[in-house]
């Protein structure tokens, strides 16, 4: 059953007790281990990426909120963690250069072993902290749904432009 099915079968046929679970990871070649929170058990999380491997989600307090819809190319997302330790922000204040990357997976509370979602493109360009302790920062797309096709539509090319201005 393919990635997509799982997720349609979550919400159509899921019973009241299944619930989905959201996986947030932060990334940056400086960052001596990738950040990842999760906010579905206090004791933290083991689950398997798509590619198989196993990896810890440790518990953090966070609010994460889609500025789109799931197949939309222009993927972007709100997030707010809360950083009272101060190790997210120190690790975001040490890069010298290039974004942070953000990868959100959601699973199903039934099956821990891939993600039913993943958005992995996403980057983080501004973080900032707050006096209460939370970090926001919004992420997006490298380059949104931006195509360009070089080709300048003047009206010697293409005089029936002409009515249209």
């Amino acid at each position: 059953m393919s990635n997509d099915q799982r997720y349609i079968e979550f919400f159509l046929n899921a019973s009241g007790a299944l619930y989905e679970i959201d996986c947030l990871e932060l990334s940056h070649p400086q960052f001596a281990v990738p950040f990842r929170y999760t906010m579905a058990n206090p004791l933290g999380l083991d689950v398997q990426h798509e590619d198989g491997s196993p990896r810890r989600y440790n518990y953090q307090l966070m609010g994460i909120t889609a500025q789109t819809v799931r197949n939309d190319l222009d993927q972007k997302l709100d997030a707010t963690i809360v950083d009272y330790d101060d190790t997210l922000i120190e690790a975001v204040e040490g890069i010298e250069s290039g974004a942070v990357q953000v990868a959100l997976r959601k699973y199903r509370s039934d099956d821990l072993t891939s993600p039913v979602h993943t958005i992995k493109t996403l980057e983080a360009r501004k973080i900032s902290k707050d006096s209460d302790g939370k970090v926001t920062f919004a992420a997006e797309a490298a380059s949104l749904n931006s195509v360009g096709t070089g080709e300048l539509y003047t009206l010697s090319r293409f005089p029936l432009l002409r009515g249209t201005l």
